[in-house]
C-alpha cells in the first residue's frame, strides 16, 4: 500500500496573479481564471481564491490538488495551469517557418483565426500577389474565439518575459566576458 500524499506541502504553488484554465464541464463553458489569493484550510492544504476572467466570478477556496500542472487536452484535470495549457498548444502546433530567428517574410503577427474547425492561434501569410491565406496554425482547436483570445494574450505576456530574461542573460554573459568589463 502506497503512503497517502501529503496535500499540506505543495512542491509547486502558483502565485497571485498567474492563469488557471477551467477545461470545462457538462454543465460549464470553459473559461480562464487568475489566482487572486492564497491560503490554508484546516489541514494545511494549500487553497485559491480565483477569478473568471470572462465576468469576474469569484471562486474562494479551490484546493491546490485539484489544478493540474500538466495539460493534455481534455477536460481530466478541471483546472490546469496556464502554463501547462500554453507548452500543451505549442507542443500539438504546426508553426509558421523561421528565418534567421525570425518569422519568414509574408507571415503575420500571431492573431486568433478561424476554420471550420474552430477557432486556433496563428498567422496569415500573404504572397507576392498580395493574395492573404492562413499560414500557419500554431495552436490546437478552440470552441469560441473568446477562449484563443485568452490564450493568446497569456502566451504574448509569457514570450515577451522569456525574451526579457534571454536578452537579461545575453547582457550579463556579455559583460561577464567582455575583457576590462567589470
Amino acid at each position: 500500500m502506497q503512503p497517502r500524499p501529503d496535500y499540506s506541502i505543495n512542491q509547486d504553488p502558483l502565485t497571485e496573479g498567474e492563469h488557471v484554465f477551467y477545461s470545462g464541464d457538462v454543465a460549464n463553458a470553459p473559461d480562464w481564471f487568475i489566482v487572486r489569493g492564497l491560503s490554508r484550510d484546516g489541514g494545511g492544504a494549500l487553497m485559491y481564491a480565483m477569478e473568471r476572467v470572462s465576468d469576474g466570478h469569484q471562486m474562494t477556496a479551490v484546493h491546490d490538488r485539484t489544478i493540474g500542472r500538466e495539460y493534455h487536452g481534455h477536460c481530466n484535470p478541471r483546472f490546469v495551469t496556464g502554463a501547462a495549457v500554453v507548452a500543451f498548444y505549442r507542443q500539438h502546433a504546426t508553426p509558421a517557418p523561421w528565418l534567421d530567428g525570425k518569422v519568414a517574410p509574408g507571415y503575420s503577427d500571431l492573431r486568433v483565426m478561424r476554420s471550420a474547425a474552430g477557432h486556433y492561434i496563428g498567422r496569415e501569410f500573404t504572397d507576392d500577389d498580395g493574395c492573404v491565406m492562413p499560414g500557419s496554425r500554431e495552436s490546437g482547436y478552440f470552441p469560441s474565439a473568446s477562449l484563443a483570445s485568452a490564450l493568446l494574450a497569456l502566451w504574448v505576456q509569457r514570450m515577451t518575459a522569456e525574451e526579457e530574461d534571454h536578452g537579461a542573460s545575453m547582457g550579463e554573459a556579455q559583460t561577464q566576458s567582455a575583457p576590462g568589463m567589470r
